[in-house]
This record gives C-alpha cells, sequence and structure tokens, in this order.
C-alpha cells in the first residue's frame, strides 16, 4: 500500500474521533444542566413541603426554578439562607 493512503486513512480516523468528541461535549453539558435542574426542583419542592411547617417559605418561582437548575443544591441552599435572614 501507498504511505500517503495509510496516512490519510490515519488522519481521517483522528478527524472522526476529534469530531465525535467535540459533539459529546455540549451533551454532557445538557445532559448535567437536566440533572442539576430535576434535584434543585425537587430540593425546592422538599424545602418547601418540610419547611411550611416553620412557617418558612421559598416559593417555587421562575427565578427561584433558575437559580437551583443553574447552581443545583447550593443555590437551593443560598435561597434559603437568604429566606432565613431577611
Amino acid at each position: 500500500m501507498d504511505i500517503s493512503l495509510i496516512l490519510t486513512v490515519v488522519l481521517a480516523v483522528a478527524a472522526l474521533f476529534c469530531f465525535i468528541k467535540l459533539l459529546s461535549a455540549p451533551i454532557r453539558f445538557i445532559f448535567k444542566f437536566i440533572f442539576n435542574m430535576a434535584s434543585g426542583f425537587l430540593i425546592l419542592l422538599v424545602c418547601e413541603i418540610v419547611l411550611g411547617f416553620f412557617n418558612i417559605s421559598i416559593g417555587i418561582n421562575l427565578i427561584n426554578c433558575l437559580i437551583a437548575g443553574i447552581c443545583g443544591i447550593p443555590g437551593v441552599v443560598v435561597l434559603l439562607l437568604i429566606q432565613i435572614l431577611l
């Protein structure tokens, strides 16, 4: 076989591997964001139910859901601290 053909095949496989690797990064980010949103919403819901007994209400609205979705559990903790301190 010709050396240029072998080199072309190797470069094509390497380029395909890099392309697939680049496409998988945004998908991983999307799944992480969806997991953070779900866990943040569940924590907000549990806090709303449990803290309702102590007359503390975080509230489930768009802003709180976005904070919980982007930051996850630490965002819910910050929302809870803000509600308690204010």
